[in-house]
């Protein structure tokens, strides 16, 4: 239970980094804080990020800028206290870089789009036609007992999706892909890519055209496209692609001692 502190805006918190120049993680976005029921807090002369359960997810940050202490989720070249253990990377792309997909890294992902393409002629990348169409379409997607990273948080932040932010990727008119992004003063955060996988190269093609759709939406920005939790395969995909820059991402957490 949080005492004696004043909840504050997301605006405040992501402010207070810009003013600093802390390069932000994957986290800060407003839509994931609501969705996954993030709370900011002033407390004494700090602002605090905790989760549901009070656990402390982000830096804290004071009048003169980040103060060391515990995180889950660490902030690239923050340097904070006790146990510190590997959370996730994060990869950084350039839109513009997708316009042109030769080179030997691209192979494999520039075939597989040509693939698609030349399969299906009849396909459209459009808004949702409703929150709830992109909550069952992922209903459908998911196996039978496949477990899905933060499936809750998933589903509350495509229950407030806003048709500016998401995309469905559709052949003939049937859905088979769709993307959710949001953003914050330095990134575009690239939040979900679906699809169904009975549909080859369905994940592909509806990862090149958000990365198209991002060049003329949000000139000159780069996209935090995320980790990779764990899994060697999507690490290795997301390194073909042809990052920027690859930031790890740490937390710090309290010694057993402490």
């Amino acid at each position: 239970m949080i005492t004696k502190a004043k909840l504050i805006p997301f605006s405040k918190y992501e402010e207070a980094l810009q003013a600093v120049n802390v390069t932000p993680n994957f986290f800060v976005s407003e839509r994931y804080w609501l969705a996954a029921g993030w709370v900011c807090t002033q407390e004494a002369d700090l602002m605090i990020v905790r989760d549901e359960e009070g656990l402390q997810v982000l830096p804290s940050i004071g009048p003169k800028g980040l103060v060391e202490g515990l995180a889950w989720s660490d902030f690239p070249g923050y340097v904070g206290i006790g146990m510190l253990s590997f959370l996730d990377y994060q990869f950084i792309y350039d839109p513009a870089s997708f316009s042109d997909l030769s080179g030997g890294s691209r192979a494999v992902f520039r075939k597989n789009v040509r693939r698609f393409d030349r399969d299906h002629t009849e396909w459209e990348y459009r808004r949702p036609v409703s929150c709830e169409e992109m909550i069952q379409l992922l209903g459908e997607w998911l196996q039978e007992g496949e477990e899905v990273y933060g499936l809750e948080t998933i589903l509350a932040y495509l229950e407030a999706c806003s048709g500016d932010e998401s995309r469905v990727l559709t052949i003939g008119g049937k859905p088979v892909a769709m993307t959710a992004w949001d953003s914050n003063w330095a990134y575009i955060n690239f939040r979900y890519c679906f699809a169904d996988r009975s549909v080859k190269y369905s994940s592909e093609f509806v990862r090149l055209q958000f990365y198209l759709d991002m060049i003329s939406r949000h000139k000159g920005k780069t996209v935090n496209d995320g980790g990779a939790l764990g899994n060697l395969e999507l690490m290795r995909f997301k390194n073909k692609m042809g990052p920027v820059r690859v930031d790890s991402i740490y937390s710090w957490k309290e010694t057993k001692d402490g």
